[in-house]
């Protein structure tokens, strides 16, 4: 599994507090309550670190890691989760002080809900707030930049989808090397910290560029999985703009 998406898992299980860590042979399995900050979603999720080499919690003015027999003795909360070299880094409080990390090396990540019942991770990702929550661009219905600020129909862009299709689509080359534009430029050359007015025609050109999303990115890779999930609900919200007869404003963070 990606290092990338092994971040992307845990970022999703923000706020949790782990209940229970165990190792059984080459597997770290890891309980963790999220019912305080997801509380119309799981509420109780087990995840499997497969072949895992190493799971380590250590405190930020302390050289020496947890060992993870001692580690019901504390009180964990997760934070945000990052790479650094093979390693996930995870942020963490512990017994209410933010000042700890795990270290994770890991092949890949299972998670399971309380009845014991694999979770796939695209419906971890949707329940963990993909397209409404987080930092990214907001897409969202409306005539005026403030009836469209109000409106309750909107949808984020999350940035690491933004920044994934960046990458694949070569945006930043073909900008530097000033080579022809694509179609899909009109989506992924959104300014993060701007405003953007989309019109009808735009929108319609919007909807061509969600179906080819859907078609291109059909893998069972995460992130491509994430994009068509975007993607569908873009069109969604595009197709009821045109019902509408309004227009789609894009808000950067």
């Amino acid at each position: 599994m990606d290092k990338r998406i092994q971040v992307d898992v845990i970022n999703d299980f923000y706020g949790g507090k782990i209940l229970d860590i165990s190792k059984i042979e080459n597997e770290c399995l890891v309980t963790i309550d999220l019912s305080e900050y997801n509380k119309d979603g799981f509420s109780l999720l087990r995840c499997n670190f497969i072949n895992c080499t190493e799971f380590k919690v250590q405190r930020k003015e302390d050289r020496e890691y947890k060992n993870i027999n001692e580690l019901h003795n504390y009180k964990i909360e997760l934070n945000d989760s990052y790479l650094i070299e093979s390693r996930v880094v995870v942020n963490c409080e512990l017994n209410g002080e933010n000042n700890a990390r795990i270290l994770i090396e890991t092949e890949g990540i299972k998670v399971f809900d309380e009845f014991h019942n694999e979770v796939s991770l695209l419906d971890l990702s949707i329940i963990s707030g993909l397209c409404s929550s987080g930092a990214g661009i907001d897409l969202a219905i409306g005539n005026t930049r403030k009836e469209a600020a109000l409106s309750e129909k909107t949808i984020k862009f999350n940035e690491e989808l933004h920044g994934y299709l960046i990458n694949k689509e070569q945006y930043i080359q073909r900008y530097h090397e000033k080579g022809p534009k694509k179609e899909i430029d009109l989506l992924i050359g959104l300014d993060q910290y701007g405003e953007k007015i989309f019109t009808e025609n735009n929108i319609q050109q919007l909807i061509v560029i969600c179906d080819r999303l859907s078609i291109k990115y059909d893998s069972d890779n995460l992130n491509d999985q994430k994009i068509r999930y975007f993607a569908e609900k873009l069109k969604e919200l595009c197709i009821e703009a045109l019902q509408q007869k309004k227009r789609i404003f894009a808000f950067g963070d």
